[in-house]
């Protein structure tokens, strides 16, 4: 049998000293006290309060809703500095030594608490990376990946239509062009062109943001620099030509340089 000591609260804790004792609650003075850590619902449901004495397997039971309350705690201490979903709590605690119930009290616990939420989290996510320029490809893939269901994505995506999404990478995208003046039309297309299927936009936007951005070379010193480097290695005309031609060179630009 154990017998309740002390229960010192510590914080949303709480610190309950026990010690072995007899049925009359007399301390067995070959044991040692010891102490666990509650929660506020542990220290309710199990009535803990100084000089109550438990029976061996009631114990047991406290213990066993300790390590609970241990993973509840580092459950919330892993949400609270960033948001997470179900799924990547699940796989946080997978190594734990919790049972499967256990998990799932902790969970149901954590959206009791409003530490868990995937509705809010598809909202936060989605209207995040749209604002910073991510298509609807790579966050279906990147949330269906964090767990988040095809319904809830396609709830918080229909506010997000294509056409504000255009808007706001097309601003984006007009930035970087004015940064590839140096490359061939053909290749600061080709550059843009792969940024936007990086960033997971349909092909319809791709298009019409590449149709209407406003494309400007000043290719004079590239041309020159790939021109030296390719004629350091060959004389071969043919082969310069084709190498250029391969870096998106216009022959005119290239039949003028050579």
């Amino acid at each position: 049998m154990f017998k309740i000591l002390k229960v010192t609260k510590k914080g949303q804790k709480y610190i309950v000293d026990y010690h072995a004792c007899d049925e009359d609650g007399k301390l067995q003075d070959s044991e040692e006290t010891q102490n666990i850590t509650c929660i506020e619902d542990q220290i309710i449901e199990y009535r803990i309060f100084k000089d109550k004495i438990y029976q061996e397997n009631e114990f047991e039971q406290i213990i066993k809703f300790g390590s609970l309350s241990k993973w509840l705690s580092k459950s919330m201490h892993f949400i609270s500095y960033k948001m997470r979903t179900e799924k990547e709590l699940r796989t946080y605690m997978k190594d734990s030594e919790l049972t499967e119930e256990q998990v799932n009290s902790i969970i149901q616990k954590l959206y009791e608490y409003h530490f868990l939420d995937d509705d809010k989290y598809a909202s936060y996510f989605i209207s995040n990376a749209v604002s910073q320029g991510k298509g609807t490809k790579y966050i279906r893939y990147t949330l269906l990946e964090k767990g988040i269901t095809n319904d809830l994505i396609d709830k918080y995506l229909a506010n997000s239509d294509e056409e504000y999404q255009y808007t706001i990478i097309f601003e984006k995208m007009q930035k970087e062009v004015s940064k590839l003046t140096k490359y061939p039309l053909k290749k600061q297309v080709q550059k843009i062109r792969e940024k936007l299927q990086r960033l997971g936009f349909s092909s319809s936007i791709i298009k019409k943001v590449i149709a209407n951005l406003n494309f400007e070379e000043d290719i004079t010193e590239s041309i020159k620099k790939d021109y030296l480097k390719i004629t350091s290695k060959t004389s071969d005309k043919n082969k310069i030509i084709q190498n250029l031609l391969s870096k998106g060179y216009e022959y005119q630009d290239i039949k003028k340089l050579i």
